[in-house]
């Protein structure tokens, strides 16, 4: 047995790693004692509900319940969360905040009282996902699906400590690393939360008092996360504190939720625990709720959402302001940034109508600046896409994989501008420069050093005509361009007063090899994203929605 594992309290160790992780001595010091004090006092002033066990963890899993949540995560979660759950997968690098490295055995939202998750609270976070970061939510997933998922987060949870314990002491055994990781990472016994007092003893004013001397110096007098504060996660990453206005609690922002993460803390963040007493837990999260802007919450949430293409008999064209558009269903969708910022684009709304003929799908979002003129290296184009899958369960949604192609649609603004104004952007930059390859706006150049405008590689054409570029990906790394006979997707954008409107249009007979366009009657698996320019957007840095269902009218 390792020196490490005897000299090491469990308890205090917990304590220490996950409740007061990233605080400085001197804080971590007075955060013992205030919550020694507080969870003396609450002990003996607060009503204390009958505490119950949560339900059993899944470990050892039932292997077939496990083979199904490998082939679930190894198909959704991997690509994110690594192969062995360590938070490295091959998209990682894109995301911020981090995947969870499960193998840390630290985890965000918890309800127990040794701050290790529940099935119940992993279970939680797959039906919610975590507002605040790419984690999507999987509540569209049969409930044994989430529970096969929830077993394979606990194989990869005890199987990578096990062998971080055999690895650090190779005088001990397989069977002595396991016990010791299963005393130290099951859950305990649900956590004792005092229940909401009558209403007449929540004071909102001693909340804001609450708030001022505990929650200000992070999270701002206004509660806007406005201060600039230098913190750090347990596993070294910076780490913002929560915007309260904007409604994004990775918890969830029921009343019931926000007791409970002051109450226990926000483990591996420097979110400690502060057990206060009954009445001033509930005031301090009437004052916190209190700051929530109407309908925030809403809006940052990701559900599964089905699309229905009506059949028109009208014309259907790639003009954004067409007056058929008020024939179809307008259905706004969440977004959420890869990288998280809290100035962010929150949703797209999608309209979808069709003719027999043809698909037309118009995307509106919210944006300040028109980004289409990229002839600076900081210069990013805004732009949207629309990516659908053939399968019945599609596949994860950046990118697909080797085993589900997707088919994408990206629309462009700089490619736009070339089309309104009729002479590509490159031609007007270098139309005076003496000698320059594009000294005229119609000046040939040599195809020597031009293939790819040759071969119709549409990224190296100097203008486009068609703003939309029809692709193909297979995975991370995968995307490529269809080639020059098979770019049918075609489409326009308009901006005017902060507002893009983008339409989408492509024939739905005869599709081309690698197309995914549905027939009437039919349906797939689609998703959409959106690149704000402006913030710097541009390949994998932007903001997604999770995959809804697109339906065509028979």
């Amino acid at each position: 047995m390792s020196v490490c594992r005897t000299a090491r309290p469990s308890s205090i160790a917990r304590l220490c790693r996950s409740r007061f992780a990233g605080m400085t001595t001197a804080a971590l010091l007075t955060g013992l004692a205030a919550s020694w004090l507080a969870s003396s006092a609450t002990a003996q002033l607060a009503p204390q509900p009958a505490a119950h066990e949560p339900s059993a963890p899944t470990y050892p899993a039932d292997p077939a319940v496990l083979e199904r949540g490998t082939e679930l995560y190894e198909r959704q979660c991997m690509m994110c969360h690594g192969a062995t759950g360590r938070g490295d997968g091959a998209a990682s690098y894109l995301l911020y905040p981090k995947p969870r490295n499960f193998v840390s055995g630290t985890f965000r939202v918890v309800s127990t009282d040794n701050a290790n998750p529940s099935d119940d609270d992993l279970l939680g976070i797959l039906r919610m996902g975590m507002p605040g970061s790419a984690m999507p939510p999987w509540s569209h997933l049969p409930e044994s699906d989430l529970h096969a998922l929830v077993a394979k987060v606990r194989q990869l949870l005890v199987e990578g400590l096990v062998a971080e314990e055999l690895a650090d002491d190779e005088d001990i055994t397989r069977e002595e690393a396991l016990e010791y990781v299963l005393e130290d990472y099951m859950p305990g016994p649900l956590a004792t939360i005092p229940p909401p007092p009558p209403e007449d003893r929540i004071d909102l004013a001693h909340g804001a008092e609450l708030y001022a001397q505990m929650c200000a110096a992070c999270h701002g007098t206004a509660g806007r996360a406005d201060v600039v504060v230098e913190k750090f996660d347990s596993e070294g990453w910076p780490i913002g504190a929560r915007d309260f206005t904007r409604g994004i609690f990775k918890g969830g922002s029921r009343p019931e939720d926000i007791a409970r993460r002051i109450y226990l803390g926000m483990p591996g963040t420097p979110m400690p625990a502060l057990p206060l007493q009954q009445d001033e837990l509930w005031s301090l999260v009437g004052h916190v709720a209190g700051m929530i802007e109407p309908g925030a919450q809403e809006r940052v949430l990701q559900s599964q959402m089905t699309l229905f293409a009506r059949r028109t008999h009208a014309s259907l064209t790639r003009d954004p302001d067409a007056a058929v558009w008020s024939q179809a269903e307008p259905t706004p969708l969440a977004l959420m940034p890869l990288w998280w910022r809290d100035d962010r684009p929150e949703g797209v709304t999608v309209q979808a109508l069709h003719d027999d003929e043809r698909l037309a799908l118009r995307l509106t979002w919210s944006d300040a600046t028109r980004d289409d003129l990229v002839l600076d290296q900081q210069a990013f184009s805004d732009g949207a896409a629309v990516q659908l899958s053939s399968d019945a369960v599609p596949p994860f949604f950046g990118m697909g994989d080797a085993m589900s192609p997707v088919n994408i649609w990206h629309w462009h603004a700089s490619w736009q501008r070339d089309q309104d104004e009729g002479v590509p952007m490159l031609a007007q930059l270098f139309r005076n420069a003496p000698g320059g390859p594009l000294a005229t706006a119609g000046a040939p150049q040599d195809p020597t050093f031009s293939t790819g405008t040759v071969v119709g590689n549409p990224v190296s054409q100097v203008g486009h005509r068609n703003p939309v570029e029809d692709l193909n990906a297979q995975g991370q790394g995968t995307l490529s361009t269809q080639p020059r006979f098979g770019q049918n997707a075609e489409g326009a954008g308009r901006w005017l007063d902060g507002e893009w409107s983008v339409v989408f249009l492509r024939a739905i007979r005869e599709p081309a090899a690698g197309d995914v366009v549905p027939q009437p009657g039919e349906g797939v698996s689609i998703a959409f994203a959106i690149w704000d320019g402006s913030a710097g957007d541009r390949n994998g840095v932007k903001s997604v929605t999770i995959w809804h269902k697109l339906q065509l009218e028979d």
